[in-house]
């Protein structure tokens, strides 16, 4: 019985030495390979990531810069159409200046080219009459016979030419004053006009001045600007519009001016014709005759 247990044990240790070959690893080795392996792979894959998240953050900060060197020069390149606007804007409106300092000057001359016109039709009619009280008087003359009918005579022509003198005296001068009355209304919206124009160039070169200054800050907010220079020329074009319109327009004043002209004439020929009947009746009295 004890040969028996004793052939078991060595039984046991055959097997024992014959089932695990020479140079086999233990378990303890095996998980200890395994959670090397592991650690290993997880720490290529946290390189990896690393790896990765700097690529991406390379790639971030290049499209920002990007980015910014693009808005830099969009920016650069519409600061740069604000000096552009500036005298696109100056030429543009030199030229509707000039334009209308010609058509101001053409209508001045036209006035001017109407007055002498009338004062020639007005001078030729005078000469007419002038030649045509000159035979009367001469006729007047002629058929005076007495001493009495000679001095009635002279008196007579005397009044006449006297009171013809006085009537173009104050014909003339009613003119002038209308004349002037449309000259000062015409200088008065010049005056306006230019004072409204000035206005409006010194609203948008301060807009403008504005816009560029705002291109030379910091954080430059191009949207807000060309918003800000938008409205700012808006509203210095709609108050250039405001105070055209609100000057007087010379074809108001002509009406009134005219009105007293009339008047003034009308009354120094009603008095012409008042002294020239009393003159007649003095005459007629002294020839014994109708006229």
């Amino acid at each position: 019985m004890k040969n028996k247990t004793v052939i078991k044990v060595l039984l046991s240790i055959l097997i024992l030495v014959f089932a695990i070959p020479a140079g086999a690893i233990t378990p303890e080795e095996v998980k200890a390979n395994r959670e090397t392996a592991q650690a290993e792979r997880e720490a290529k894959r946290v390189e990896i990531q690393a790896e990765r998240e700097t690529k991406r953050e390379e790639l971030k900060e290049q499209r920002e810069e990007k980015i910014a060197e693009m808005k830099e020069k969009r920016i650069e390149k519409i600061c740069e159409r604000f000096s552009e606007l500036s005298s696109r804007v100056s030429d543009r409106f030199s030229n509707r200046e000039e334009k209308l300092g010609e058509w101001k000057e053409n209508r001045e001359a036209k006035l001017e080219e109407r007055r002498n016109k009338r004062d020639e039709r007005l001078a030729t009619r005078r000469a007419k009459r002038d030649e045509a009280r000159a035979k009367y008087y001469e006729k007047l003359e002629a058929r005076a016979e007495t001493d009495e009918q000679k001095q009635a005579g002279a008196d007579f022509k005397a009044t006449v030419e006297a009171d013809v003198d006085k009537r173009r005296d104050a014909v003339d001068a009613a003119i002038k004053v209308f004349r002037d009355g449309v000259d000062d209304a015409i200088a008065s919206r010049k005056s306006d006009m230019n004072d409204a124009i000035s206005d409006f160039k010194s609203a948008r070169e301060v807009a403008i001045s504005k816009a560029e200054g705002a291109c030379g800050g910091d954080d430059v907010d191009i949207q807000l600007i060309r918003e800000t220079i938008r409205s700012d020329l808006q509203a210095a074009r709609e108050a250039f519009k405001s105070a055209r319109e609100s000057i007087a327009k010379i074809g108001d004043a002509v009406p009134g001016l005219a009105e007293t002209r009339n008047e003034a004439v009308k009354a120094a020929i009603e008095e012409f014709k008042s002294t020239l009947e009393d003159a007649r009746e003095d005459l007629k009295a002294a020839f014994n005759s109708e006229e």
